[in-house]
């Protein structure tokens, strides 16, 4: 049995924080002791299992200026990191890598990216260039983010494991006639560039009545989005349906699932609605996400990022041709295969065995 401690800002939301919560469930399912530290103290929005433990930094109460947080946070993870018996630490974001590497645990520690280096603020690239050398492991998604890493770690300490496939999404082939709706699912921020999705989907709504755009997701850009939206005279077909529970069951019968994003670590969304055996288009944005889920013509669409009428014009595509989209949802199902929760799960603890006895 190890003790692990796996350290991200917090737990509600995300797909950063779903990948913590079933790798929570995962190590402790076979006899591990697992803390899941966060730096706050909210509400997770997935599942963790009985027996896992809940460290938080700062609870919603202790809350005060921002120099005030960053201190307490900081303190307390000092002190945690110098009485806790630690066998291994997993750290997931930027922050939180930063923050655990700048205490030099006396253990192992793997640090997970989940995103695109570049798409940091500058400072943020420098202090990972100085801090991540200090890790022992590193965990990317893509071969993209990979290199970013091997260029600063060497090789022989990155190693890629993709996401795995919500086993909610483990489902039978939908059969029936699908909803004349276009989806799309992640949070309303500028990195997903959701006026991309909406002003092509503006571009071939009179050529497909009565289908409807529906984004799933909470964020700051709502208002914008909403404007925009009545502006280009759809907002009676533009729907922003807030955080789904359940989205498996929310876009299992649409016609297509759309991820417009600039730049995507591994887009869970989009691996997703691809083992729903919905038909898929993308854009082959920065990060290599999209591209390592998507053979384009044969799972899926790729389209270059911010091109608004190729985008539309894959839209009109997939909708205009039943037989294409029919066979463009069979191949996407083979994902499930690929991202078997249990095949990459174990190559997180095969990972964390073999940096346990490099260490001894």
């Amino acid at each position: 049995m190890l003790r692990i401690t796996i350290f991200i800002g917090g737990l509600s939301g995300g797909g950063a924080e779903r990948t913590v919560c079933n790798l929570a469930n995962y190590l402790n399912q076979n006899g591990h002791e697992v803390t899941l530290l966060t730096m706050s103290d909210d509400v997770p929005s997935y599942t963790i299992a009985e027996g896992i433990n809940r460290v938080c930094l700062l609870t919603q109460d202790e809350r005060g200026s921002n120099i005030k947080n960053s201190y307490l946070r900081w303190s307390r993870l000092r002190s945690y990191v110098k009485r806790e018996k630690v066998q291994c630490y997993i750290a997931f974001l930027p922050i939180t890598i930063l923050l655990l590497l700048s205490m030099r645990p006396k253990v192992p520690v793997i640090i997970s990216e989940r995103n695109y280096p570049l798409s940091y603020p500058k400072y943020m690239q420098v202090l990972l260039r100085v801090l991540s050398r200090r890790a022992n492991g590193c965990v990317c998604q893509t071969e993209t983010n990979a290199e970013w890493y091997r260029g600063i770690m060497g090789p022989q300490k990155v190693h890629i494991i993709p996401n795995a496939i919500n086993p909610a999404f483990l489902r039978k082939q939908f059969n029936g006639e699908r909803k004349k709706e276009i989806v799309a699912v992640g949070r309303l921020v500028g990195a997903k560039n959701y006026p991309l999705l909406i002003r092509a989907f503006a571009a071939i709504q009179s050529d497909f009545p009565g289908y409807k755009l529906i984004i799933y997701g909470k964020g700051g850009l709502k208002d914008k989005l909403e404007a925009l939206a009545l502006d280009l005279g759809i907002s009676s077909k533009v729907c922003f349906e807030g955080f789904s529970n359940n989205i498996a069951d929310s876009i299992g019968s649409a016609s297509l699932y759309v991820l417009s994003s600039n730049f995507e670590g591994m887009p869970n969304t989009l691996a997703e609605a691809m083992a729903l055996g919905l038909p898929c288009i993308a854009t082959d944005s920065d990060g290599g996400g999209a591209k390592f889920l998507i053979e384009n013509g044969v799972n899926g669409l790729l389209v270059p990022k911010g091109n608004t009428k190729l985008l539309s014009d894959s839209i009109s595509k997939v909708l205009s041709d039943r037989e294409y989209a029919v066979r463009l949802s069979e191949n996407a199902r083979k994902i499930q295969q690929k991202l078997d929760p249990e095949n990459i799960y174990r190559q997180w603890l095969d990972l964390i065995n073999d940096l346990m006895i490099i260490e001894k």
